[in-house]
């Protein structure tokens, strides 16, 4: 079996109208969701938007990312707006595209990556 590295890279721009309610509701708060710091918060808020597809209903497209109000489609941004933590407002400067490396990788990481796949009751053919 050969294996191949594929990386996948996207840019998302997190715009906050206000970073002070943001880390007061996300970052200084007591429950489910608080994170370290803005940077944390706003990696955490690309990915997950990367990961969640668009919804349309009622002629409408819109993300729904748990946690957070919906983010509506205007444009080029999806908005989303919450009283606690004003607008957060996302922007794809490039939607998630691969790189393909045609080198294979080496025999060694292989046999390692199975062994690790082996750990978790993954199993394959060689």
């Amino acid at each position: 079996m050969r294996t191949r590295r594929v990386e996948l890279k996207a840019e998302v721009d997190v715009m906050f109208s206000d970073p002070k309610k943001i880390v007061d509701y996300f970052i200084d708060c007591d429950w489910g969701y608080s994170y370290s710091d803005l940077d944390e918060l706003t990696n955490h808020l690309a990915l997950m938007f990367q990961q969640e597809e668009d919804v349309y209903h009622q002629g409408e497209c819109s993300v729904s990312i748990e946690g957070y109000p919906p983010f509506h489609k205007r444009g080029q941004y999806y908005i989303a707006y919450g009283f606690e933590m004003g607008y957060i407002i996302i922007t794809y400067n490039q939607r998630l595209v691969t790189s393909f490396y045609p080198e294979p990788i080496q025999d060694s990481e292989v046999k390692n990556h199975k062994l690790e796949l082996d750990k978790i009751g993954v199993y394959y053919d060689r």
